[in-house]
């Protein structure tokens, strides 16, 4: 059979439909999707056979997808909201932030929470990988593993690249273009085989798609942070709990007896049978889902006790740090304010410091200096009633409550991050620390 001569005509189009058997497929032919004639046939010629794929040249095309990169970007550039390019995803769209950048990480970051093992990268193929690919290229299920089978995440890629390309999403050219040169040059992700709820589209497997484009190391593994970081651009624990609410639904499935489908057998001779070894079956795979609810519930205890040190050490220091801030002197008042105990402004700072959570540091250090200064203008204005504040004094006295509070929470965060091990331990008791 011959590939397309046309590029701008679809494949499914140019070949006779009496062809349309994946057996009609070979390697040195091609391809062409151009978003609405993609078949099953194609989809398995490219996932199973690696028959390489390209986008239709068609102009119109080009045009629908530059036409929505071009309305996303007017959007953007007015300040509007758009949700899951400068808000957050469900539960999260309240997040707002004008680091678009980084925030397009965090998301992936969000669904990059999968749990893979070592045996999930560089599965060996055998002998028959380059004479007979629609055997050897789903050798996973021969193995205990955690990731989900080359050709599926190949269907993925191709599937996603089609859909994209319909103009709809705002997506540009040059990255439908990107997943089609990764799958062509059989560059494929490792994808986690559980843990998507099958939302959005099935949201986690499609993220490591993403990664793999953005050339993220994250998509071979669970990376080693949770929310220390900015709340607007972090979101890994957001897609543990995902991943605990699909892997909780999969172990209930596992729970349904199989004695409810025995079949009577041998010419009812054996009328009642255990089938104890498919129950096994099911239980071994009952227990690999265990584990992973085990190990995304240690992941966030443990990473909850970090944070709740760093609290602890942050809230330490800054006592200390407002022993030697001498507000008093700076907002030129009365003598006898120059001895108030600093323990009202401290527990100023603990209460905000636990109410702004949420909030990203700069915005959680200008909401925390700003309560503390209306506490000591409200000292002062009670011991001189007439006194009168200049606002440029204000400000710089607040802006240094500000930047002295940023401080002492980076080096804490810092310290705690480099010496995590040796830290976090000091405050936890015997059981926990063995944990």
């Amino acid at each position: 059979m011959e590939a397309s001569s046309k590029q701008g005509s679809s494949t499914a189009a140019a070949r006779p439909l009496i062809n349309s058997s994946v057996l009609a497929w070979n390697t040195d032919e091609h391809c062409i999707i151009d978003g609405s004639s993609l078949d099953i046939a194609i989809v398995v010629a490219v996932a199973k056979f690696g028959v390489p794929a390209q986008i239709s040249t068609d102009k119109e095309l080009h045009k629908r997808m530059n036409d929505s990169v071009d309305m996303l970007r007017a959007h953007l550039v007015s300040g509007h909201i758009v949700y899951g390019v400068s808000t957050g995803f469900g539960g999260s769209a309240d997040t707002r932030t004008d680091n678009l950048e980084d925030f397009q990480r965090a998301l992936f970051q969000h669904q990059n929470s999968g749990v893979l093992s070592s045996k999930d990268i560089g599965r060996p193929q055998d002998a028959l990988a380059t004479n007979h690919p629609l055997h050897s290229r789903d050798l996973d299920f021969r193995f205990s593993t955690m990731s989900m089978p080359t050709s599926w995440v190949r269907a993925s890629m191709l599937v996603r690249c089609n859909s994209i390309i319909r103009g709809h999403s705002g997506v540009r050219v040059r990255v439908a273009q990107t997943i089609l040169d990764l799958l062509n040059r059989d560059i494929i992700p490792v994808v986690p085989l559980r843990g998507s709820l099958s939302a959005g589209r099935d949201l986690s497997p499609l993220s490591y798609i993403a990664g793999a484009i953005e050339g993220s190391p994250d998509i071979y593994g669970l990376p080693a942070e949770l929310c220390a970081d900015d709340p607007s651009l972090s979101f890994t624990c957001k897609g543990i709990d995902i991943n605990m609410a699909s892997y909780q639904s999969e172990l209930g499935f596992f729970a349904n007896p199989v004695g409810n489908h025995v079949q009577s057998a041998e010419m009812h001779n054996q009328a009642i049978n255990s089938l104890a070894l498919i129950s096994s079956r099911y239980t071994f795979q009952a227990l690999d889902t265990i584990h992973l609810m085990v190990a995304a519930h240690l992941f966030v205890l443990c990473q909850a006790l970090d944070l709740r040190v760093l609290q602890i050490e942050f809230l330490r220091s800054m006592e200390a740090e407002l022993e030697e801030l001498d507000w008093a002197s700076s907002m030129q008042a009365p003598e006898e304010l120059h001895d108030t105990p600093k323990d009202a402004f401290y527990m100023r700072i603990k209460s905000m410091w636990n109410s702004t959570n949420t909030a990203d540091l700069d915005q959680r250090c200008k909401m925390t200096a700003g309560a503390v200064m209306l506490d000591i203008v409200n000292t002062i204005a009670k011991a001189s009633p007439g006194v009168i504040f200049e606002s440029t004094k204000l400000i710089e006295v607040t802006t240094k409550i500000q930047n002295q509070i940023r401080t002492r929470y980076e080096s804490s965060r810092k310290n705690l991050f480099d010496n995590h091990q040796t830290i976090t331990p000091r405050v936890l008791g015997n059981a926990a620390k063995r944990m």
